[in-house]
């Protein structure tokens, strides 16, 4: 693909020089602006396509950690270890 700056360029004279264009250049002008468009959006179509799976992997691996907290968060309680645990969180900053 062309360089940004070279498309910059390229659109800023065709909407500058648009009525001084004849019909056959008008509609050249059009197509070029359609095909860049059309080209772009599949890029934002392919990078929302990339969020959208990263999106998924954190939201797994959230929940995964969630499942970890909550499984220690259990075994501190049914072995009461409440009161040593919160020892321990501030001994270390946590709390």
């Amino acid at each position: 693909m062309a360089s940004r700056e070279f498309i910059t360029r390229k659109l800023n004279q065709l909407i500058d020089n648009y009525e001084n264009l004849s019909q056959h250049e008008q509609s050249e002008a059009m197509q070029f602006v359609l095909k860049l468009n059309n080209q772009y959006f599949r890029e934002y179509c392919e990078m929302i396509d990339r969020m959208n799976d990263i999106c998924n992997k954190l939201k797994e691996q959230n929940n995964e950690l969630t499942k970890d907290i909550r499984f220690y968060q259990s075994f501190i309680k049914e072995n009461k270890l409440n009161s040593r645990y919160a020892f321990y969180c501030k001994q270390k900053g946590v709390i």
